[in-house]
C-alpha cells in the first residue's frame, strides 16, 4: 500500500486488526482514513469510519459483521459527502 492510493478488501472483517496492523507495518500511517461498509448497497447498509489506528476498535464496538468492505485511503474522508449521494443512486436489489 502507498500514500494516495485506495485499498479495498472484501470479506476481511474477521482479520481487520491484522489487516490494519499489516498496512501500518508496511508504511501507511496510523492516521490514514479507513472505513468498514457493511451490507453495501442494501437497505441495512452501515459504515464505520476511523483511521488504521482505531478502526478495529470502532468496528468491534459497532458489532460489524460480514458481508462488508474495508476501504483504506484518503477517499474515506469523502464518505460524508459521497455515501448519501451514491446510496440514493443505487437501486435496491430485488431477488426473484
Amino acid at each position: 500500500a502507498r500514500a494516495h492510493q485506495t485499498v479495498v478488501i472484501y470479506m476481511g472483517v474477521s482479520a481487520l486488526p491484522e489487516i490494519c496492523a499489516g498496512l501500518m507495518r508496511h508504511g501507511l500511517p496510523g492516521s490514514m482514513p479507513a472505513a468498514v461498509v457493511e451490507h453495501i448497497a442494501r437497505p441495512g447498509m452501515r459504515r464505520v469510519t476511523g483511521t488504521l489506528d482505531n478502526l478495529p476498535q470502532r468496528a468491534t464496538a459497532a458489532a460489524v459483521r460480514s458481508p462488508a468492505l474495508i476501504v483504506v485511503g484518503e477517499v474515506v474522508a469523502l464518505s460524508e459527502v459521497l455515501v448519501p449521494v451514491l446510496g440514493a443512486a443505487v437501486p435496491e436489489v430485488r431477488r426473484a
